[in-house]
């Protein structure tokens, strides 16, 4: 079966939350070794490369930057792209939608 990077991801970080071995994971998913640790490599390679950005700029309306707790964040890339989404949204989601761009 031929899976796709965010595949490949998704697939270490259901490792990294298991007890399981490596042996033991690659056995219950059905792939190689190998192979996993191709895409472990993959995973690693896209956190350092993520891990790059270095800037963020917080424009908070004036006297409210510790009462924000509901409405939305907006992320403006130098490329034009934006990305809005609710405010109590998980980083793990903002992660998600950071890569997915």
């Amino acid at each position: 079966m031929k899976r796709g990077e965010k595949q490949k991801i998704a697939l270490v970080e259901k490792w990294e939350r298991s007890s399981l071995s490596i042996r033991k994971f690659c056995e219950s998913e059905d792939i190689s070794q190998a192979s996993f640790y191709k895409w472990k490599r993959l995973k690693k390679e896209k956190v350092s490369s993520f891990s790059q950005f270095h800037t963020l700029e917080v424009d908070w309306p004036s006297g409210q930057e510790e009462k924000v707790t509901q409405g939305e964040i907006e992320i403006h890339f130098p490329n034009g792209v934006k990305i809005f989404m609710p405010s109590d949204s998980s980083m793990e989601r903002l992660t998600d939608i950071i890569h997915s761009c």
